[in-house]
C-alpha cells in the first residue's frame, strides 16, 4: 500500500468523513468538530498514529503490539522494538490488526 492509501484507511476507521459540500473531511470529538482537508499523515508522524492508536479497544492492543514486532521483523520482543518503531510501520501494523492491509501488486 501507498501513505497516502495507508493514511485514507487510518483516516476513515478512526471515523473521519468526506464532507462534499464543504469539501473536507471532518469528525466530532468530545463535542468538538475537527476538520481536516486531507488525511492525517499516520505514516510519517507519531502524533497523529498515536491517536489512532487511542482508538484500539484492549483486546485489539494485544494484537496491534503482535503485528507491530512482526512488521519490525524484530529479533527480541521488547519496548525498546516498540518504542523505536517508525510511522509508517506503526501503522502497516494497525492496519493488519484490522484486517485491511492489502499487499501491494
Amino acid at each position: 500500500m501507498t501513505d497516502q492509501e495507508i493514511n485514507l484507511q487510518i483516516h476513515k476507521f478512526i471515523g473521519f468523513e468526506w464532507n462534499e459540500d464543504r469539501k473536507l473531511w471532518e469528525i466530532w470529538k468530545e463535542g468538538k468538530r475537527i476538520v481536516s482537508h486531507k488525511p492525517w499523515p499516520f505514516t510519517h508522524d507519531l502524533n497523529c498514529i498515536h491517536e489512532a492508536e487511542g482508538t484500539l479497544s484492549d483486546d485489539l492492543q494485544s494484537a496491534y503490539t503482535y503485528e507491530l514486532l512482526k512488521v519490525m521483523n524484530a529479533k527480541h520482543w521488547g519496548a525498546f522494538e516498540l518504542i523505536t518503531a517508525t510511522g509508517k510501520q506503526r501503522a502497516e501494523a494497525f492496519l493488519r490488526t484490522l484486517d485491511k492491509w492489502e499487499e501491494a501488486e
